[in-house]
Formats: C-alpha cells, structure tokens, sequence
C-alpha cells in the first residue's frame, strides 16, 4: 500500500518536476548571459574583437570603420615598403574571404616605410594595408595625381562623380570646372563672350573607398583636366605612426590646347585616406588637396596648373597658371580654403577652376601636432 502510495505521488507531482526543472535551466542560461554581458565572463569568439588577438580559429578580421577586411589565415611577417605598387598587378594578399573586393591588399603583422622612401602608388584599384600590430610611415606614400605623369594613381578618377555643366565653344573658348569632391571645385572662367564651365555637386560622405574626380578640359579643344588623386586606406592593429608624408591630392590642369583662345583645363580633387588604428599618431603630413587650373590661351597654350606640394611639414593646394598675353588666370586648388573660379577674360581663353579637397577620416585616438589637410 506505501508503494503504490509513493507511485501515486510521483505521478502526481512530475509535471510539476518538469516545470522547475525548466525554470532552473532558464535562470542558468540567463544567469551566464548576465556574466557575460556584466564583463565576468569572456565574450564568445569573433563578436566584433579584432580576430586573432583573443587566439579564435578565424576569420581573422581587421578594420572598424569605412574598411574591413577579413582574411582565411592571420596576416605574418614584418613587411618593408621599398619599391613603387602597382595596384592591378602587384603582390596583393590571395587568402582575403571578404571586404577587399576591388581593392588591393597587402598585410603583414607590422608595415614600415623607411624615412628617405618613395613608394608610387598607381592603379585601377585603391590599396589597402593591414598590419595586425603596427604600421609606420616614415617615408613618402604617394598616390597623388601628377600633371607631369601618365599613371592613373591607385584607384583615382572615381567615374562617380558630378560633372557638371561644360564650357562653352566659340570663337573663344571658356574654362574648364574643376573636379568636385569633399567640396564644389571652382568653376571656369568665360573666354570673350564663352561661357566657362559649371562645377558640379560636392559629393555624399562616401560609403566606398574609392579616388577623387578629375577637372574638365577647356573650350575649344582647350587644355586637359587634371586627374583625381587616389585612394589608400591604412588599418592595424595596434597604431599607426605618420612621421611622413601620405599624398592623395589632385593633379594640376593642362594649359596646352589645339587650337588659338582655348580654355585652360581645370584642377583634379584629391583622393580619399583613411587610417584605422586604436592608436593614430600624426606628426608629418596627411593630405588630400586639389590641383590648380591652367591658365586660358592666346595661342594654344598657357601656363598649366599647379600639382600639390609641401614635403612632410604642409598640404599645399596647386595654384592656377598665370594667363599671359590675356588669357585667364587659372583657379587655385581646395586646401585650408575653398578651390577657386578661373578668371574671365575678352582676349583670350578663360582660366581653367581649381579642384576640390578630397576625403580624410580617422577611427581610432588621434595625436600629434602633424598636418592633415582637409581635417577629418
């Protein structure tokens, strides 16, 4: 009688079992969750930490900003820069799984380029350097867009930008506008009764790493506008040091037409930086500026406009080329201040406009009293 007693109460009593049972699962689950979230407990691996520093089996990601990329195996060994990089046909990395579509990559554990060191960036594509602890930048790393040159800097002439209004043609030939990006470029100036070309629309905060916009040539079969600059883009680990300079900025317009009282072609924008570290120190130079505008004819040439300049200590915009025999002076490039508009002129071309800034950000504890041009 006890036994069947028994029996009868537990039969009785185990939805009953079932229910704390349940509970008690629910509070230790919980209970973990609040550890977790308290700080007691270490989060589960690749939650948003940098992959690798917490010893999980990848991917390994890197970047928290505009950038991210993540490799299949941790990025090793310390790499030295000391040759120019061709971005559509260098060593870039073969074991990125995801973000680094239309990008070239190159990474290592710690990224150097030695003080007195040039290195060129050229290319159809913007770079992207990873270090998963430091990277340095003593030297010069270039990417700006150059009058004098031929090669298309890493990833410049974004075909996304506003073009705005082209000069007009005629007996003379009006300015070209220069290139827009973080900021409207300078708008060209009329040559005799021609009008000079339009600037277009300053740019959306870009959501894409990608180079700055190129000015428009001149009226009248004018000068050629000047290339935008490109884009290079620097994530680690740990800091990144600048005691060099980093050059994204605009090439200078052409002055030289093929026919007499042509437009002068305007200036490119710069291109487009970002560095992305807990730790960003600057102390030498970042700069995205724009070139300047070549003066307008008399002939079929005039003076071209100004690429950036300033070694590691400024971020000097490209002036505009000094018209001669009346022409139109050229605009200056965007720097500290606004690019400006090419000059007018009733004997001659008009003066190609200035391009604009190009973009600059930062993710990370900025130091150091270096100059960044313009300020992210």
């Amino acid at each position: 009688m006890a036994a069947t007693s028994s029996w009868l109460w537990f039969a009785r009593s185990a939805p009953m079992l079932i229910v704390v049972v349940r509970a008690l699962s629910i509070a230790i689950v919980l209970l973990a969750g609040c550890r977790q979230l308290a700080g007691l407990d270490d989060p589960v691996p690749n939650d948003g930490k940098i992959a690798g520093k917490d010893g999980s089996a990848g991917p390994f990601c890197y970047g928290t900003g505009l950038v991210q990329v993540c490799f299949s195996s941790q990025p090793s060994g310390d790499l030295a820069i000391a040759q120019n990089i061709d971005t559509g046909a260098f060593g870039c990395s073969t074991n990125v799984i995801s973000g680094g579509t239309g990008l070239c990559v190159i990474a290592g554990s710690t990224i150097m380029l030695a003080s007195g060191t040039t290195s060129l960036a050229t290319g159809t594509v913007p770079l992207v350097l990873v270090a998963t602890d430091t990277m340095t930048i003593d030297g010069t790393l270039d990417a700006s867009a150059r009058h004098n040159t031929s090669a298309t800097p890493a990833g410049g002439n974004y075909s996304g930008c506003q073009a705005g209004t082209n000069p007009g043609t005629g007996s003379y030939g009006g300015g070209g506008q220069g290139g827009s990006f973080h900021a409207m470029g300078g708008d060209g100036g009329s040559g005799g009764s021609t009008s000079g070309g339009m600037a277009g629309a300053a740019l959306a905060t870009p959501t894409a790493l990608h180079g700055g916009c190129a000015g428009r040539s001149g009226g009248n079969q004018g000068g050629s506008g000047g290339k935008g600059g490109g884009a290079i883009y620097l994530i680690a680990g740990t800091s990144i040091t600048v005691h060099g300079r980093i050059d994204v900025s605009g090439a200078g317009g052409s002055g030289e037409g093929d026919s007499n009282y042509c437009g002068g072609g305007a200036g490119g924008t710069g291109g487009m930086i970002g560095l992305d570290a807990p730790s960003v120190v600057v102390a030498g130079a970042v700069c995205s500026v724009g070139g300047g505008g070549a003066a307008g004819a008399v002939g079929n040439s005039s003076a071209n406009g100004g690429d950036a300049s300033g070694g590691t200590t400024a971020c000097a915009p490209g002036g505009g080329g000094s018209g001669s025999g009346g022409g139109g002076d050229g605009g200056n490039g965007g720097g500290a201040s606004a690019a400006t508009a090419g000059m007018t002129s009733s004997t001659g071309g008009g003066g190609g406009g200035g391009g604009s800034t190009g973009f600059i950000a930062i993710y990370g504890t900025r130091s150091g009293s270096g100059v960044i041009v313009p300020a992210p």
